[in-house]
């Protein structure tokens, strides 16, 4: 009888990061054809090799996909849609150079300082939407000096928000980028692969407090604990 033939076809290249030229370990290559998609994921080298394929055309695409994903995914030459994607053609010989350079994904910075004192607020969150959507994708929390750093955003229009992380009580008033109280008011923020949107800064309203004493009716004496009751309790009686 007649065995059949082993594929010795292979895709093999690198991927590295665009800007900087490192090599991008833990990146996951697959090579679709004719048959079932094939993966495999680089080395710390950046370089991969899928072997054993079949002698027809691939689409390779591109994806960071171990721990945090901090790149954009392509397919192979640099391109976003699989509609457009070069094909790799396999015979008998190793197909080489089949490379990637992957784009950063994008961030945006800023400060977030007290509307009242000019201080920088720590512990402050800061949400990024898509602009006119929902849900959250990324967020962060002030540090120290009132800065924050957004990243790992796709390109595109983001709504911002900032809000006192703490539950209670919160010190500050709720908004949006920019100076505003809804969502819908705010002004898109844009992001593009490989750069940080600078200078997306806060200045947050305080709330007002209100201060007095209890004293007891009779005595005159200051009373300790006396708990603010709410509207619910004051309504019961």
């Amino acid at each position: 009888y007649c065995d059949t033939p082993v594929p010795t076809g292979s895709i093999s290249g690198s991927v590295t990061d665009e800007g900087s030229g490192d090599p991008l370990a833990g990146t996951c290559v697959t090579a679709t054809g004719a048959d079932v998609p094939r993966l495999t994921t680089t080395g710390t080298d950046g370089s991969y090799e899928i072997p054993n394929l079949e002698p027809v055309g691939y689409t390779v695409h591109f994806r960071d996909c171990v721990g945090l994903v901090t790149h954009d995914d392509e397919y192979f030459d640099d391109e976003q849609d699989m509609a457009f994607a070069d094909v790799v053609s396999v015979g008998s010989i190793p197909v080489s150079d089949i490379n990637a350079e992957l784009t950063r994904l994008g961030a945006i910075s800023g400060t977030v300082t007290d509307g009242y004192s000019g201080e920088p607020i720590d512990g402050a969150c800061v949400v990024a939407s898509p602009a006119g959507g929902y849900p959250p994708v990324r967020s962060a929390v002030t540090g120290a000096d009132g800065t924050y750093l957004l990243e790992r955003l796709v390109a595109g229009d983001y709504s911002i928000q900032f809000i006192h992380c703490t539950y209670f009580p919160r010190r500050w008033i709720t908004e949006y980028y920019d100076d505003a109280e809804q969502r819908e008011e705010g002004d898109a923020v844009p992001v593009s692969l490989g750069a940080t949107t600078n200078g997306i800064d806060a200045v947050l309203t305080p709330f007002g407090r209100i201060t007095g004493t209890v004293t007891d009716d009779l005595t005159g004496e200051p009373l300790e604990q006396v708990r603010r009751r709410n509207m619910e309790e004051m309504a019961a009686g």
